[in-house]
């Protein structure tokens, strides 16, 4: 295999490895709450067909 097409396997960083880690334990009920809220923007930019406009509201 040519060098260009080799993979090779690097470590995460940090801040992936920490978004990607599985929790242990149930979601808190205020994490589903903030999650919810910050779907809420998207989904009404969704129905006024315009669902670009939602997501920068979405991202905070």
């Amino acid at each position: 295999m040519p060098p260009a097409f080799r993979l090779v396997a690097r470590p995460l960083p940090l801040w992936l490895g920490h978004v990607l880690r599985t929790q242990r334990g149930p979601v808190h009920g205020g994490a589903v709450v903030r999650g919810a809220l910050a779907m809420l923007p998207l989904l009404l930019a969704a129905v006024a067909d315009r669902p670009t406009a939602g997501v920068p509201a979405a991202l905070g």
